[in-house]
């Protein structure tokens, strides 16, 4: 729990935090207060170390109005103690993917089809990139910056291609409904992605 008092303490403590500013009688952060809850553990338990930190804001109300909140429950995401806007879902799933695309990689190198099995396996839409490190790749990294809502992987190595039927470079999207695996035959531009 946050405080006027150890605010600053605690983001100057953390490269990135994410902080609830809340209001104890409001409905909304109630529905929310699970879902945050277990972000936090399956943050951790992932070993990302970003905190879920909490104020209350009608406790707290200079805080409140020097981050400018208007409404709650409002989430702030701070880095190196600046808070930018948290523009993500309020479940467990959407904060935490949320928090992961803003911390790691927007893309992870799988270099085995293990690790493309674990990656699709914890994660219920997946989109692997398989090709070369080029201008389609870079097309790729880019899309992937801007989308909070999706897990990439890209795999360069030549057999993997071969072993997921792709000749040449591809997009795989996989999902743990409907039909699993959805090949893109497209052009590689943002546009069209």
């Amino acid at each position: 729990m946050l405080t006027t008092e150890n605010f600053d303490e605690v983001l100057a403590a953390h490269s990135n935090i994410l902080v609830e500013f809340y209001a104890p009688w409001c409905g909304h952060c109630k529905s929310l207060k699970p879902e945050y809850e277990k972000a936090a553990k399956t943050l951790k338990a992932s070993g990302i170390d970003v905190p879920l930190a909490k104020v209350d804001a009608t406790e707290h109300k200079e805080l409140g109005t020097k981050y400018g909140v208007q409404g709650f429950p409002t989430l702030k995401w701070f880095v190196n103690g600046v808070a930018q806007e948290y523009n993500g879902g309020r479940t467990e799933a959407t904060i935490v993917n949320w928090i992961k695309k803003k911390v790691q990689p927007s893309t992870a190198e799988l270099t085995t089809v293990a690790e493309v099995e674990a990656l699709v396996a914890s994660n219920k839409v997946v989109v692997v990139f398989f090709g070369e490190s080029d201008a389609s790749f870079n097309t790729f990294s880019e899309l992937t910056k801007n989308n909070d809502d999706v897990v990439f992987g890209h795999v360069f190595n030549a057999e993997l291609r071969v072993h997921y039927g792709v000749q040449g470079t591809g997009l795989i999207l996989f999902r743990s409904f409907e039909e699993p695996k959805l090949v893109y035959a497209g052009e590689f531009t943002v546009a069209d992605l």
